[in-house]
């Protein structure tokens, strides 16, 4: 048996089913944070900008609708789910106007309703299909394996199996936050993180070409995208308190390739919450971008001493 599948084999056998729930060994001391960047090293095509490509060949109408109402540039696809929060509403509702006239109120209500329903159902369902088509390689095809300890627990914010398929981690070890492909009935989180206030809402007040009952109907399907996309994190975290609420014994903390980008803050400040700040240790993966990582990861408050920041392949 090969080490690392013996050190799996050790972390199932050693699990103690209390309540329901496994308990694991030495490896509940390690915890990894995964993001993006752990399955493209792998040669996994999940980044967004492929995401992109795909849509145009099999959608090629959505593909349209996030060109037009999005400000879809070199830095959009590279951070897309923030960019979920910048929707041009004020451009939709322009377009649909042309449809306000003494008979148009209907229309005017259906071009919004398209609009909406492409983006808050069409744009997920592309996503999971499109997710679930990726290609995980197998152990033996991995050119750069990553010294991943296998009995740890892991936080991934990949919808993939490439911890389960390359590494042989347990499922039960890895919280998939936003679902995993693996299950064909989830409906994969793929949203921003922008609250907005009563008052920003579209169909507020008289906000609009017309403050009649039918406009504001009209205005309340982006209303209903705009919330639909909302990424409940805080809904989630709630959800998952056997994770964040038992991670007192972590000592060490990895993250692997997240870009500890703004929208997924709240999970990092969670993991933060529920570890001893004083005794974790942090290892944040760099890849030419030290000075970045490092305002980044700082702006969480942990002790600098306390973390050091390496390229992946020495983590």
């Amino acid at each position: 048996m090969a080490a690392g599948n013996t050190l799996v084999h050790k972390a199932v056998s050693d699990a103690d089913s209390r309540g329901g729930k496994r308990v694991f060994g030495m490896g509940r001391e390690r915890l990894y944070i995964i993001g993006n960047g752990f399955d493209l090293h792998h040669g996994v095509g999940s980044s967004y900008a492929a995401f992109g490509a795909y849509l145009k060949q099999v959608d090629r109408r959505l593909a349209r609708t996030i060109d037009r109402y999005f400000p879809v540039d070199g830095a959009f696809w590279s951070n897309f789910e923030a960019g979920l929060a910048d929707f041009d509403s004020d451009g939709a509702t322009d377009d649909a106007s042309m449809f306000l006239d003494d008979k148009g109120y209907s229309d005017f209500q259906f071009e919004l309703q398209q609009i909406a329903e492409q983006l808050s159902d069409g744009l997920p369902a592309r996503f999971g299909d499109w997710i679930r088509s990726l290609a995980i390689p197998a152990r033996a095809t991995v050119g750069r394996p990553l010294r991943v300890d296998p009995a740890a627990r892991f936080l991934s914010f990949n919808y993939t199996p490439t911890l389960e398929t390359v590494y042989s981690v347990p499922r039960a070890q890895i919280l998939h936050i936003h679902g995993s492909a693996e299950d064909p009935d989830a409906k994969l989180i793929l949203r921003h993180g922008w609250e907005r206030s009563d008052e920003e809402f579209l169909s507020h007040g008289t906000d609009g070409p017309d403050d009649g009952w039918r406009v504001r109907d009209g205005l309340s399907h982006l209303d209903e995208f705009l919330s639909a996309t909302l990424k409940p994190t805080a809904e989630i975290i709630a959800r998952e308190q056997d994770f964040f609420g038992d991670l007192a014994g972590v000592r060490e903390v990895l993250i692997m390739e997240h870009g500890l980008h703004s929208v997924d803050a709240p999970y990092i400040d969670a993991v933060i919450s529920g570890v001893d700040k004083g005794a974790a240790r942090w290892t944040i993966s760099v890849y030419d971008d030290l000075p970045e990582r490092q305002a980044a990861f700082g702006a969480f408050g942990i002790d600098p001493r306390l973390v050091r920041y390496l390229p992946l392949s020495e983590m």
